[in-house]
């Protein structure tokens, strides 16, 4: 049986095209026919908004699986793929995931809660990828914990390299403390503009900083993801010749190519 890729999307910082891009590479992944579940442990809830869903009004969410109220299974929702293509079901999020926090501070075991669960249905997706909350509380240790790899996506800012240094500290720390296994999977940029300066410079930093870990797509800047967004579809259903679904499909191509071995 192949193996199943658990990728966390994770940055503490907030706008960096985190949910963007786990929302647009689960649907790249899947139009590529690959069996995919994306679970969306931000209390936010944008990646469940971005599918067309609700978080008011979901009847279970990864509040009721963290709680062990509901399994995986029970709480995943399907997301049509085009025909050819792979499968998609998300796990939604809903407004009141905030008490996890503080629900999850007693309960025993509290950082392999999500580990658990999904490890009873990983040999059903190819991949699964879980989009993170911008902080690093015991959700994303829970995603991290969880997963076989991590993908950082950057905006390319003057601070970027060492807000990912951070970021790699706590890293080690789940590491050291619940994930042996852990690895980078990869960094990728967001939000690009190849014609201002200060982009580029902090495009060729991050690469100095990750040689082995920067992927060679670049994400451009394109007002049609936040269109996409706004509309419960990808950006490969609402406009699949525009320069965010030509970058996400390359990226979801690099990514394909990169665990394909491991």
């Amino acid at each position: 049986m192949a193996k199943t890729h658990i990728l966390s999307f994770c940055n503490h910082k907030g706008g960096v095209g985190k949910t963007t891009s786990a929302v647009n590479i689960a649907a790249g992944l899947a139009h590529r026919g690959r069996r995919v579940l994306l679970v969306d442990i931000d209390p936010q809830a944008n990646t469940t908004q971005a599918f067309g869903l609700n978080p008011y009004t979901v009847e279970r969410s990864i509040l009721d699986v963290l709680q062990d109220r509901a399994t995986i299974e029970e709480t995943r929702q399907t997301i049509p793929v085009p025909d050819g293509g792979g499968c998609l079901h998300v796990v939604p999020s809903t407004l009141a995931l905030v008490e996890a926090e503080t629900s999850l501070v007693a309960a025993v075991g509290r950082e392999y809660i999500l580990s658990e669960h999904l490890s009873d249905i990983a040999g059903q997706y190819d991949y699964i990828l879980i989009d993170c909350p911008p902080s690093l509380g015991l959700l994303t240790t829970n995603a991290l914990t969880a997963s076989t790899a991590l993908l950082f996506p950057v905006q390319p800012h003057y601070f970027a390299v060492q807000g990912l240094q951070q970021l790699l500290g706590f890293v080690a720390t789940i590491k050291r403390r619940s994930n042996k296994g852990l690895t980078v999977g990869g960094v990728f940029l967001t939000d690009y503009n190849p014609r201002t300066k200060m982009h580029t410079d902090a495009a060729a930093a991050v690469q100095q900083a990750f040689p082995n870990e920067m992927f060679k797509t670049y994400i451009r800047h394109n007002v049609a993801l936040s269109e996409c967004a706004a509309r419960g579809q990808s950006i490969f259903d609402y406009d699949p010749k525009s320069n965010g679904a030509q970058d996400y499909g390359a990226l979801v191509g690099e990514i394909v190519k990169r665990f394909k071995n491991k």
